[in-house]
């Protein structure tokens, strides 16, 4: 009798419950050595593991975690993630998603009053421009960009969850 591949999706948090770094492997004990040696590394707080047999599943549940937890560490250079904001695999066929990272414009407005900066002192600490705030503020940027929103976020001292639609 031959066993299953299990696929391994890993989702790495730190102590706040923000996501790290997502990934999948069939070989999780040399990947996670792998990543022990990355500079971040010693903001892992928890690491959950979900396994799959099937691998387009295992990618689906990776994919769906990238798009709606927003990794700090997954950064650019993963082409699988180049996606159009918005868009899931779904086998060969491409469909749009509702809001994958939609936001409440008039929510970020009121986090910002709340903290009591005008959109031009969020934008320099936050390191985007104040027309883009505004515009996210006013409805015009529906699906703004993940690493916007972990700068607003940051700028904020909230998470990212915290700016998406509830």
């Amino acid at each position: 009798m031959e066993l299953a591949t299990k696929y391994t999706v890993y989702r790495l948090y730190d102590a706040n419950d923000e996501l790290l770094y997502v990934g999948c492997t069939k070989h999780i004990t040399p990947r996670l050595e792998k990543h022990s040696k990355r500079e971040w590394w010693y903001e892992v707080a928890r690491i959950e593991e979900t396994s799959f047999d099937d691998p387009a599943e295992a990618a689906d549940a990776e994919e769906h975690f990238y798009f709606t937890e927003a990794p700090r560490y997954n950064g650019k250079r993963h082409s699988r993630y180049r996606a159009p904001r918005g868009w899931k695999s779904q086998g060969e066929q491409r469909t749009k998603t509702p809001s994958a990272f939609g936001v409440d414009g008039a929510k970020i407005r009121r986090l910002r009053l709340h903290t009591g900066v005008t959109q031009i002192e969020l934008a320099e600490r936050a390191g985007v421009g104040h027309m883009t705030i505004s515009r996210i503020e006013r409805g015009e940027i529906e699906e703004p960009r993940i690493s916007t929103l972990r700068k607003l976020a940051d700028a904020l001292g909230i998470q990212v969850r915290d700016l998406l639609e509830d």
